[in-house]
C-alpha cells in the first residue's frame, strides 16, 4: 500500500512499480516452477493481475488517465456535461 505524503510519488512510480512488472513479465512469459506441499508435487505457475483496488488519484496515476479536468471520468468520457465554477 502507497500512503502520499508531503512530497507523492508522481511520475516517478514507475520505480517502486518496476520489480513487480518484471516479475509478473516472467511469470505470464515463462512460467516458474513452484512446489506445493499438500499435493508433493512440482507445478508451472503462471499469473496475471486481473484487476487493481485503488482511489481514483491513484487510479489515474497508475493507468496514465488524466482524471482531472472536464473529461475526467473515463466511462462517459465526451458525453459529461460540466459546469465550470
Amino acid at each position: 500500500m502507497m500512503i502520499p505524503g508531503p512530497r507523492q510519488l508522481g511520475n516517478d512510480i514507475d520505480v517502486y512499480l518496476n520489480p513487480l512488472i518484471e516479475d509478473l513479465r516472467k511469470l505470464w512469459d515463462e512460467w516458474v516452477d513452484v512446489f506445493d506441499g499438500s499435493q508433493n508435487e512440482t507445478f508451472k505457475l503462471h499469473a496475471m493481475v486481473f484487476c487493481t483496488i485503488n482511489d481514483f488519484p491513484t487510479y489515474g496515476k497508475l493507468s496514465g488517465y488524466i482524471v482531472k479536468g472536464h473529461h475526467a471520468c473515463p466511462i462517459y468520457e465526451e458525453d459529461i456535461s460540466y459546469l465550470q465554477l
